[in-house]
């Protein structure tokens, strides 16, 4: 199993499956702690097709409802 963070409301649908059009990175460690994710899951993370996330690392507003959603339990394939 594993947790998939997904953009919400994003130009293009994502696949829950770390093989989705956007190339999601899986990460097995706690950047901040060093440690495996929580359980021992592997989280996937998708890129956004609008690419929100370069405008959250520079510390700009994104548009609402342009979030992101936690989805767990996901099979990693």
């Amino acid at each position: 199993m594993s947790v998939h963070v997904i953009p919400c409301n994003d130009e293009r649908k994502h696949v829950e499956d770390a093989a989705c059009w956007c190339e999601p990175r899986v990460e097995w460690i706690d950047p901040e702690t060093g440690l495996v994710w929580e359980m021992g899951e592997p989280m996937v993370i998708h890129n956004a097709a609008d690419c929100r996330e370069l405008g959250e690392l520079d510390g700009e507003s994104v548009e609402p409802g342009k979030d992101w959603e936690v989805l767990r339990d996901i099979p990693l394939r």
